[in-house]
Formats: structure tokens, C-alpha cells, sequence
């Protein structure tokens, strides 16, 4: 009697290379890293990131491979210069950061009018008023700006080749997130 014949044990033969869709070995330590920050996060309490654009600038962060990266902004058609003021503002303050350079936002006016007279307190009696645009206040004249999170938090730019780059130094008090921009803007420079 023929015995019926047996394949190959999966070990026991070579696997073919995974679809191009799949992650590679490579990334699986960055797989592993995002799995343990959002299991963090979500034990926080932190909400779930549901903006797809935060969430690439998200597992970008902190990738050093600049390939990848230029893919990334490729298939979010997005400038590489956008993401590299995208990956600063997330460095800087996290998603809420990134939301920040991305989404002008209504905020209540309670919110800003506390805002301004903080900053005005700051600057010269001589300096022409702020602009106020949604949740960003402008400082045209000094070539500044600071922009409500949705954490709450005030978030500093400068003006640079006529883009608004985020700088370090959110806080919740709007003259410091000021006055953190006077300092980015003054190093830059001096």
C-alpha cells in the first residue's frame, strides 16, 4: 500500500519574501515601540489619535531612516518640508503640537482675550496690535505667533522664509509661549 505523501514541515523550507505591504524586520522594533506608547497613552487616558496625517508624523517620530521619511511625505502628499515642521511641532508638544501647525481652530473667547493682554503686557506700548485668527495670535511686526492646542496649551512659531515654523516652548500661559518665540526668533539670528 502507497503511503499518502507528506509536504514539507513549514521549517523545514524556505518562505518566500513577504508582500511589499507587509512590514519588514526591520520595522518591527518601531512596531513594538508604537504598540507600548499607545497602550501608554491610552493607560493615561489620553484620547485615541484619529487624524491620519498626526498619526504618520506620530510613528515618524523620532525615525531616523530619511528614505522612509520622504516616502511617508510622498504618499501624504505633503511637502518634505511640511513634515519636517510637521515632525518639529510633534517633537516640540506631541499630537496636540502637530494639530496645532496643522488645524486653524475656534477656540472660546474667553480663551484669547487673556491671551492678548498677557502678551501686550510683554511688548513695547509702540508695537502694532496683535491679529487674532481663530485659535492664532500674530504678532506681524515682530514676525511672530503663538496658536492654541487643542491640550490647552499656547504653542510658539516664527516667521522663516515665509512659513510659520514651530519652535520650542508650549506652555499654558500665552506670554511664556510668547516670549518663547522672541527667544527662538533671537537665536536664529543673534
Amino acid at each position: 500500500m502507497n503511503s499518502p505523501r507528506q509536504a514539507p514541515l513549514l521549517w523545514d523550507r524556505a518562505l518566500p519574501d513577504p508582500p511589499p505591504s507587509t512590514p519588514t524586520i526591520d520595522d518591527l522594533p518601531l512596531t513594538a515601540r508604537d504598540a507600548a506608547q499607545r497602550a501608554t497613552a491610552v493607560l493615561a487616558g489620553e484620547p485615541p489619535i484619529t487624524d491620519p496625517l498626526i498619526d504618520l508624523i506620530r510613528l515618524l517620530d523620532r525615525d531616523t531612516n530619511t528614505t522612509r521619511a520622504s516616502e511617508a511625505a510622498e504618499r501624504a502628499g505633503i511637502s518634505s518640508t511640511d513634515l519636517r515642521r510637521l515632525r518639529a511641532a510633534h517633537t516640540f508638544g506631541g499630537p496636540p503640537g502637530a494639530h496645532a501647525t496643522l488645524y486653524r481652530t475656534t477656540p472660546d473667547a474667553s480663551s484669547i482675550q487673556p491671551a492678548l493682554e498677557a502678551i501686550n503686557r510683554t511688548r513695547s506700548h509702540t508695537a502694532r496690535p496683535l491679529q487674532v485668527d481663530g485659535n492664532r495670535i500674530t504678532d506681524d511686526q515682530a514676525q511672530l505667533q503663538i496658536r492654541l492646542g487643542p491640550d490647552d496649551r499656547w504653542y510658539p512659531y516664527t516667521a522663516h522664509h515665509e512659513q510659520w515654523v514651530p519652535v520650542p516652548g508650549p506652555s499654558t500661559e500665552a506670554a511664556a509661549a510668547y516670549t518663547a518665540a522672541v527667544n527662538a526668533k533671537r537665536n536664529r539670528h543673534g
